[in-house]
């Protein structure tokens, strides 16, 4: 199951950027904006 996540996730990330590229924008620079330490990495 786990591998199958990153295929997944990247044809998920491809969808809402083609129907929303607006929230998909946003979403990036969410995701950008937080240090390493806040996204669960030691």
């Amino acid at each position: 199951m786990l591998e199958e996540t990153q295929t997944v996730l990247r044809d998920t990330l491809e969808m809402m950027m083609a129907v929303d590229s607006e929230n998909y924008e946003g979403f990036l620079k969410l995701v950008a904006a937080q240090p390493i330490e806040e996204q669960g990495e030691p």
